[in-house]
């Protein structure tokens, strides 16, 4: 049998309105930093329900709940399996 290993991860998400975007994350495993300020594009998709999806290439996949005013989001990894994590985010300006 495989023990848990503990994970941490912060970042942002910037979706640009067209089915694409960047993940900006640091990423710990195990207490050692395996990813640090990793900017990395996305690509995603967004159904009539405010449901959605997103991917990183080559790395993990995400479903997508966005409140119907667009102000948050909520993530959860459905790919690939053992990846646990989930989210809640805020909607924030640059201005």
């Amino acid at each position: 049998m495989t023990e848990p290993t503990a994970s941490n991860a912060a970042g942002f998400h910037i979706f640009n309105g067209d089915g694409t975007g960047t993940d900006t994350v640091t990423f710990t495993l195990g207490g050692a930093t395996a990813l640090s300020n990793s900017v990395t594009p996305i690509t995603y998709t967004v159904n009539e329900d405010c449901t959605g999806s997103y991917t990183v290439p080559n790395g993990p996949s995400f479903g997508l709940f966005i409140a119907p005013d667009g102000e948050s989001i909520a993530t959860i990894a459905t790919a690939p399996p053992g990846n646990e994590v989930s989210g809640f985010s805020r909607r924030v300006s640059r201005k």
